[in-house]
């Protein structure tokens, strides 16, 4: 009898671990691509942003730095859990690298954090941008 409880034991944990790695290894949700758009109110001026995200991994970044640039984003963790609840985004222009921390809300997303650094600077680390007001919204404007 004893013998048996432990292989129940064992085949439940089994489903468990195959369910878990199921759900935190699958692929992008397609839900999330879309067009998003909004604006932030940087230290020197007002830019209304568009960030495309695509199948692929791949996103377009519009209206920053008056450039329209290609890049990438994964999802991530961005809240205080550790559920997949946000993306990162991360885009090169000239002279920077960008990431936007971007925090799935409902109809778009919230930016959390804003980082970049000055590339051919060496080994120096992403700084947030000071923004005039804190954790603008993107809102979806197209699937």
């Amino acid at each position: 009898m004893n013998q048996s409880i432990i292989q129940v034991f064992r085949s439940w944990a089994l489903v468990l671990i195959v369910a878990v790695a199921g759900i935190s290894c699958g692929g992008n949700d397609p839900a999330l691509e879309g067009t998003y758009e909004g604006s932030i109110a940087m230290e020197d001026e007002t830019v209304l942003i568009t960030l495309k995200i695509m199948e692929g991994k791949k996103a377009i970044l519009t209206g920053l730095y008056d450039e329209s640039v290609e890049g990438t984003w994964k999802e991530e963790s961005v809240g205080d859990g550790l559920d997949k609840d946000g993306i990162f985004a991360s885009f090169e222009f000239s002279d920077y690298e960008i990431k936007l921390k971007l925090l799935t809300i409902k109809n778009g997303f919230q930016l959390m954090d804003f980082t970049g650094r000055k590339k051919n600077a060496g080994m120096t680390i992403h700084r947030s941008f000071k923004l005039k007001r804190a954790n603008p919204k993107l809102r979806r404007v197209s699937r």
